[in-house]
């Protein structure tokens, strides 16, 4: 009998400790997610709808739509940097091939050179959203990540003269 209240002593033990690890893991940013400190894979909506309040599972929400909507800008953006780049390349070895001063032909390297700047003023326009949206977005994700880990709660197993029990930590 005595063996059997020991054995499921440490059974229950060994239960609350996984249940407290599991409510007392930190969690982090990653990307435009959120994770547990530790593992590998991203938490998903309906696990952060039950660890947050309300106000912090809507302010990832819009974190998450700010994090998505990004992404197309720095898209277009990284395709308008590669065209100004490429259209810079081509002025140069413009310049490099019409090097001749004695042939009245002059080079297009300064029309390539215009584009080029046009095609880098065209880039900001996506560039500067994007930025305000990641930023922001990784901002709203981190506030949320700190308010979790300072008010969680974690769950650990005490043994007192009375018996065995739970204790609750806020």
């Amino acid at each position: 009998m005595k063996k059997l209240l020991f054995i499921s002593i440490l059974l229950f033990g060994t239960i609350c400790s996984s249940i407290a690890q599991q409510n007392s893991a930190t969690i982090f940013r990653h990307g435009g997610h959120l994770r547990y400190e530790g593992l590998s894979y991203n938490i998903d909506k309906q696990e952060l709808s039950q660890i947050l309040d309300e106000n912090a599972f809507s302010q990832y929400k819009l974190a998450r739509r700010e994090h998505v909507a990004a992404i197309p800008l720095w898209v277009l953006s990284g395709a308008g940097l590669a065209a100004a780049s490429t259209f810079v390349g081509f002025g140069i070895d413009a310049d490099m091939s019409y090097y001749d001063p004695d042939s009245p032909v002059t080079s297009p390297g300064p029309y390539l050179y215009v584009v080029a700047g046009v095609l880098f003023g065209v880039t900001l326009l996506p560039f500067i959203p994007a930025l305000v949206l990641t930023i922001d977005s990784h901002c709203k994700l981190n506030r949320i990540a700190d308010g979790y880990n300072h008010h969680k709660v974690s769950l650990t197993p005490s043994v007192c003269p009375s018996g065995i029990g739970l204790t609750f930590n806020f």
